[in-house]
Protein backbone atom coordinates (compact mmCIF):
# COMPACT_ATOMS: atom_id res chain seq x y z
CA UNK A 1 0.00 0.00 0.00
CA UNK A 2 0.74 3.71 -0.64
CA UNK A 3 0.08 6.24 2.04
CA UNK A 4 -0.05 10.09 1.81
CA UNK A 5 1.91 11.70 4.35
CA UNK A 6 0.34 11.11 7.58
CA UNK A 7 -1.94 13.79 9.67
CA UNK A 8 -1.83 13.62 13.37
CA UNK A 9 -4.56 14.68 16.01
CA UNK A 10 -3.15 15.11 19.25
CA UNK A 11 -6.57 16.01 20.59
CA UNK A 12 -8.52 13.67 19.41
CA UNK A 13 -5.70 10.86 19.43
CA UNK A 14 -6.89 10.02 15.89
CA UNK A 15 -4.21 9.51 13.13
CA UNK A 16 -5.25 10.28 9.67
CA UNK A 17 -4.08 8.72 6.46
CA UNK A 18 -5.04 8.94 2.49
CA UNK A 19 -4.71 5.65 0.18
CA UNK A 20 -2.84 6.71 -2.75
CA UNK A 21 -3.49 3.65 -4.92
CA UNK A 22 -6.19 1.14 -4.82
CA UNK A 23 -5.55 -2.12 -1.30
CA UNK A 24 -6.29 -5.46 -3.00
CA UNK A 25 -9.28 -7.01 -0.86
CA UNK A 26 -8.03 -9.54 2.00
CA UNK A 27 -4.88 -7.46 2.24
CA UNK A 28 -3.01 -6.83 5.77
CA UNK A 29 -1.48 -3.69 6.31
CA UNK A 30 0.82 -2.82 9.17
CA UNK A 31 1.19 0.65 9.81
CA UNK A 32 4.40 2.06 12.25
CA UNK A 33 4.93 5.07 13.84
CA UNK A 34 6.48 6.78 17.07
CA UNK A 35 4.59 9.04 19.52
CA UNK A 36 6.27 10.81 22.56
CA UNK A 37 4.75 9.41 26.10
CA UNK A 38 4.04 12.27 28.21
CA UNK A 39 6.00 12.63 31.62
CA UNK A 40 3.18 11.43 34.27
CA UNK A 41 1.72 7.47 34.15
CA UNK A 42 -1.42 7.11 32.35
CA UNK A 43 -3.50 4.26 31.66
CA UNK A 44 -3.88 2.17 28.85
CA UNK A 45 -6.62 3.03 25.90
CA UNK A 46 -9.79 1.22 27.02
CA UNK A 47 -10.91 1.12 23.26
CA UNK A 48 -9.41 1.93 19.91
CA UNK A 49 -11.34 2.04 16.67
CA UNK A 50 -10.86 2.03 12.92
CA UNK A 51 -12.75 3.53 10.40
CA UNK A 52 -12.74 4.23 6.58
CA UNK A 53 -14.35 6.94 4.78
CA UNK A 54 -14.58 7.62 0.68
CA UNK A 55 -14.94 4.95 -1.86
CA UNK A 56 -15.41 1.91 0.77
CA UNK A 57 -17.16 2.73 3.68
CA UNK A 58 -16.29 1.25 7.02
CA UNK A 59 -17.99 2.19 10.45
CA UNK A 60 -15.92 2.69 13.53
CA UNK A 61 -14.90 -0.61 14.63
CA UNK A 62 -13.03 -1.37 17.70
CA UNK A 63 -9.39 -2.67 17.21
CA UNK A 64 -8.33 -5.70 19.17
CA UNK A 65 -5.63 -4.48 22.00
CA UNK A 66 -2.24 -5.77 22.90
CA UNK A 67 -1.94 -6.43 26.35
CA UNK A 68 0.25 -6.00 29.20
CA UNK A 69 3.03 -3.21 28.53
CA UNK A 70 2.32 -3.47 24.87
CA UNK A 71 -1.63 -1.86 25.44
CA UNK A 72 -1.71 1.10 23.60
CA UNK A 73 -1.02 4.37 25.68
CA UNK A 74 0.19 2.89 28.62
CA UNK A 75 2.73 5.25 30.04
CA UNK A 76 4.15 3.53 33.60
CA UNK A 77 4.11 5.28 36.64
CA UNK A 78 3.11 4.63 40.23
CA UNK A 79 -0.37 4.06 41.94
CA UNK A 80 0.70 3.31 45.20
CA UNK A 81 4.50 4.14 46.70
CA UNK A 82 3.70 4.28 50.51
CA UNK A 83 6.05 3.74 53.39
CA UNK A 84 5.17 3.52 57.18
CA UNK A 85 6.74 2.08 60.40
CA UNK A 86 6.03 -0.56 63.54
CA UNK A 87 7.06 1.13 65.95
CA UNK A 88 8.50 4.73 67.39
CA UNK A 89 10.08 3.07 70.10
CA UNK A 90 13.57 3.96 70.92
CA UNK A 91 16.34 1.27 70.43
CA UNK A 92 13.54 -1.07 68.77
CA UNK A 93 13.44 -3.00 66.09
CA UNK A 94 11.27 -0.82 63.45
CA UNK A 95 9.84 -2.42 60.70
CA UNK A 96 9.60 -0.34 57.67
CA UNK A 97 6.63 -1.45 55.64
CA UNK A 98 6.65 -0.13 51.73
CA UNK A 99 3.99 -0.69 49.36
CA UNK A 100 4.44 -0.07 45.86
CA UNK A 101 1.46 -1.06 42.61
CA UNK A 102 2.85 0.34 39.32
CA UNK A 103 0.86 0.61 36.45
CA UNK A 104 3.08 -1.31 34.12
CA UNK A 105 5.09 -4.57 34.96
CA UNK A 106 8.96 -4.28 35.88
CA UNK A 107 11.33 -6.85 34.13
CA UNK A 108 13.39 -9.36 36.75
CA UNK A 109 16.68 -7.54 37.53
CA UNK A 110 15.40 -4.08 37.93
CA UNK A 111 16.42 -2.19 41.08
CA UNK A 112 14.15 -0.20 43.20
CA UNK A 113 16.07 1.91 45.03
CA UNK A 114 14.10 3.69 48.22
CA UNK A 115 16.42 6.47 49.76
CA UNK A 116 15.63 8.52 52.90
CA UNK A 117 15.45 5.88 55.64
CA UNK A 118 17.51 8.13 57.54
CA UNK A 119 18.48 8.12 61.26
CA UNK A 120 18.87 4.36 61.90
CA UNK A 121 21.37 2.41 64.23
CA UNK A 122 21.22 -0.61 61.62
CA UNK A 123 24.75 -0.25 60.20
CA UNK A 124 25.57 -0.70 56.47
CA UNK A 125 25.20 -4.08 55.12
CA UNK A 126 24.97 -5.88 51.14
CA UNK A 127 22.65 -7.92 52.13
CA UNK A 128 20.25 -7.33 54.80
CA UNK A 129 17.44 -9.27 55.48
CA UNK A 130 13.98 -7.99 54.08
CA UNK A 131 10.41 -9.48 54.11
CA UNK A 132 9.69 -9.65 50.61
CA UNK A 133 7.54 -13.41 49.87
CA UNK A 134 10.76 -13.51 47.43
CA UNK A 135 10.63 -10.77 45.21
CA UNK A 136 13.89 -9.40 45.71
CA UNK A 137 15.03 -12.34 47.21
CA UNK A 138 14.83 -11.78 50.57
CA UNK A 139 17.73 -9.04 50.66
CA UNK A 140 18.89 -5.56 50.02
CA UNK A 141 21.85 -3.72 50.17
CA UNK A 142 21.72 -1.15 53.18
CA UNK A 143 23.71 2.20 53.00
CA UNK A 144 23.20 3.71 56.68
CA UNK A 145 24.25 7.22 55.94
CA UNK A 146 21.54 8.25 53.61
CA UNK A 147 19.00 5.23 54.75
CA UNK A 148 19.32 3.88 51.55
CA UNK A 149 17.50 0.23 50.46
CA UNK A 150 18.80 -0.97 47.11
CA UNK A 151 16.42 -3.76 46.07
CA UNK A 152 16.97 -6.11 42.98
CA UNK A 153 14.34 -8.13 41.03
CA UNK A 154 14.17 -11.57 41.34
CA UNK A 155 11.35 -11.99 39.25
CA UNK A 156 8.75 -9.81 37.13
CA UNK A 157 6.19 -7.88 38.49
CA UNK A 158 2.67 -7.65 37.51
CA UNK A 159 0.91 -4.47 36.43
CA UNK A 160 -1.39 -2.93 39.01
CA UNK A 161 -0.39 -5.24 42.08
CA UNK A 162 0.80 -3.86 45.12
CA UNK A 163 3.76 -5.50 46.82
CA UNK A 164 4.47 -5.13 50.28
CA UNK A 165 8.34 -5.07 51.51
CA UNK A 166 8.90 -4.99 55.04
CA UNK A 167 12.67 -3.59 55.80
CA UNK A 168 14.05 -4.50 59.48
CA UNK A 169 16.02 -1.27 61.35
CA UNK A 170 16.95 -0.34 64.57
CA UNK A 171 15.71 2.58 65.94
CA UNK A 172 18.49 4.80 67.47
CA UNK A 173 18.42 5.06 71.51
CA UNK A 174 17.66 8.90 71.10
CA UNK A 175 14.43 10.23 70.05
CA UNK A 176 14.50 12.13 66.72
CA UNK A 177 11.85 13.10 63.90
CA UNK A 178 10.34 11.24 61.44
CA UNK A 179 11.51 10.39 58.11
CA UNK A 180 9.79 13.05 55.55
CA UNK A 181 11.93 13.20 52.53
CA UNK A 182 11.82 9.10 51.49
CA UNK A 183 12.03 8.72 47.68
CA UNK A 184 11.99 5.45 45.27
CA UNK A 185 13.36 5.43 42.05
CA UNK A 186 13.35 1.90 39.55
CA UNK A 187 16.54 1.69 37.43
CA UNK A 188 16.63 -1.19 34.45
CA UNK A 189 18.95 -4.48 34.70
CA UNK A 190 21.19 -1.83 32.34
CA UNK A 191 21.20 0.91 34.52
CA UNK A 192 18.89 3.22 33.17
CA UNK A 193 15.89 4.88 34.62
CA UNK A 194 12.68 2.78 34.13
CA UNK A 195 11.11 5.45 36.59
CA UNK A 196 11.88 8.82 37.52
CA UNK A 197 12.73 9.45 41.36
CA UNK A 198 9.56 10.50 43.15
CA UNK A 199 8.89 11.80 46.95
CA UNK A 200 6.85 8.37 48.63
CA UNK A 201 3.75 9.24 50.55
CA UNK A 202 4.36 8.69 54.37
CA UNK A 203 1.88 7.53 56.60
CA UNK A 204 0.55 9.47 59.39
Amino acid sequence: ASWAPAGWDAAAGALNLTLLRPLAEYSTVTLLFSLQNPASSRAAASEVTVEVSGGAEVAPTPMELAGGNRAPRLVSGWTTKRVGQSTPAAGAVNTISITLSLAASLPAGAEVVVSGLTGSNTSSYAFLEIGDGGLFGGTASWQQGNGTATMLLARSTEAGRAYVVDVYLLNPLMGQQGATNVSVVVRGPGGAVLIPEEAMDVEE
